[in-house]
């Protein structure tokens, strides 16, 4: 088999043009590798599988379609006669003419376009994004209720190891727990290690893999991010700032918007540490105190290991005393730096579906420094 990198770059005059085209080819392939993750319905969509019977069932019963901007929900009123003449090119195989809309029960007009591609549909929902959270959760749970039967005792200590030096120390640890979701909305932790005797719980959130572009963002932007990050003067400035490197384009009504380009990410430095920390911890990020869901106490990356490691006495009883590692810790409270490549940062890109901040096909998000690649720093 030849290598056809070498070949071609033997018969590419300009290898630094050879280059940057490499690095096109792969934005785009990448972007469109997270747009099928993201994409929204279409008539194509319903014409796979049961797709459109579930499409039409859904609107008969009243149940919500969530938006592709994931920043709501709507149903469809069913009963509008734009709604019924929408439905019946549908049901026909064939796409609604231009102008055709479906109307929501607030009197609101709406087309497939707008509707996200849940997993009902074949989509990914947000199962599919935290599953390898959710094996991590039971990957630590089997790990301390070993432990907890090894040492035959009801409860177990551990200490929070990163790079040989204990950050952090928990006792009482009973097993681990599921975080529910918040008004709806997923929170920061991810899991939470239970401790026996009301004391309080240990809230994590993890991240998959072992390098900073093995998982997707640290933050989102949006306002479930929560206000302190949405509003964040830092966050505002960056947005204001982006501008200019953005398509302007006119709708048919002549109104000029703005459109984030293909084959370009934007980003930023961020100066301020709290919205750094706000970013990997959760939008209620305080150094002291009890932890929260949204106040994580630990950020870890990674399959967790636990091993015996000595044997205390408290109340002149022994126990038994794990270590606790991963590939990637972070305790809150332990300071601003970061390991290399962490960092959190400011990231634009290109998502169809996407309309952040009124721009069109963008997502913005904090992303560790080295998790995507930046084209244009300002």
């Amino acid at each position: 088999m030849p290598d056809w990198n070498k070949l071609i770059e033997e018969q590419w005059s300009d290898k630094l043009t050879f280059k940057r085209l490499c690095e096109a080819v792969e934005q785009v392939l990448d972007e469109a590798e997270e747009d099928l993750e993201e994409a929204n319905l279409s008539t194509k969509e319903l014409g796979k599988r049961q797709n459109l019977k579930v499409f039409l069932d859904k609107i008969a019963n009243n149940e919500p379609f969530e938006l592709n901007s994931r920043d709501g929900k709507v149903v469809i009123d069913k009963d509008n006669e734009r709604t019924k003449e929408y439905l019946g090119a549908l049901s026909q195989g064939t796409s609604p003419a231009r102008g055709m809309v479906m109307m929501t029960t607030d009197g609101n007009p709406i087309t497939l376009g707008k509707l996200y591609k849940s997993s009902e549909f074949g989509g990914k929902d947000t199962e599919y994004f935290v599953k390898k959270e959710i094996a991590a959760r039971g990957q630590l749970d089997d790990l301390i209720q070993a432990a907890i039967k090894a040492a035959n005792t009801d409860a177990i200590v551990i200490k929070v190891v990163e790079d040989g030096k204990v950050i952090a120390e928990y006792d009482d640890v009973v097993g681990v727990g599921d975080t529910d979701k918040v008004a709806g909305v997923d929170p920061k932790s991810d899991f939470q290690l239970i401790r026996k005797d009301g004391k309080p719980a240990v809230f994590i959130s993890h991240k998959d893999g072992t390098k900073p572009n093995h998982f997707g963002q640290w933050s989102g932007l949006t306002k479930k991010a929560g206000e302190a990050i949405y509003s964040h003067p830092e966050v505002a400035k960056f947005i204001e700032d982006i501008k200019p490197f953005m398509e302007r384009q006119t709708d048919e009504n002549g109104n000029e918007f703005l459109q984030h380009p293909r084959g370009l990410s934007v980003g930023r430095v961020i100066k301020d540490k709290g919205l750094q920390l706000m970013s990997m911890f959760g939008q209620d990020y305080s150094v002291g105190g009890d932890g929260s869901v949204n106040n994580c106490d630990l950020v870890a990356q990674g399959m967790f290991e636990l091993r015996t490691d000595d044997v205390e006495k408290a109340d002149g009883e022994p126990q038994v005393v794990y270590t606790l590692t991963a590939t990637h810790l972070h305790v809150r409270g332990g300071g601003t730096e970061f390991a290399e490549g962490y960092a959190p940062i400011f990231v634009t890109r290109f998502a169809g579906g996407r309309s952040n901040y009124g721009i069109r096909f963008m997502r913005v998000s904090i992303y560790p420094e080295k998790g995507r690649k930046v084209h244009k720093w300002i």
